[in-house]
């Protein structure tokens, strides 16, 4: 089936980078796409904030727990925080 149209926004500073974390990310990422998802990447909050802002379609969020940006202000709290106030509906999952 063909889920395109309903894109999967994954936020990961190590998105791009070959590291165990990376490549956890690209499994997830893959995965998605061979059932017919679009994937849009994020590497940060500000990133995540904008591109969700942009894109209305996004059906799922992926966010990384100790996204870079962290400390006392969680930069994922911020994201799911943001997608909540947004969207009360849409599903979001923390990876860790």
């Amino acid at each position: 089936m063909n889920y395109k149209d309903f894109p999967v926004l994954i936020v990961d500073h190590e998105i791009n980078k070959e590291t165990g974390g990376g490549n956890a990310v690209h499994k997830i990422e893959a995965a998605l796409a061979e059932e017919g998802f679009g994937v849009m990447q994020s590497f940060g909050a500000a990133d995540a904030i904008s591109t969700f802002m942009a894109h209305t379609e996004i059906s799922c969020v992926l966010v990384e727990w100790e996204l870079e940006g962290g400390g006392k202000d969680r930069a994922c709290a911020r994201v799911v925080e943001f997608v909540r106030a947004r969207n009360s509906d849409i599903p979001i999952f923390i990876l860790t």
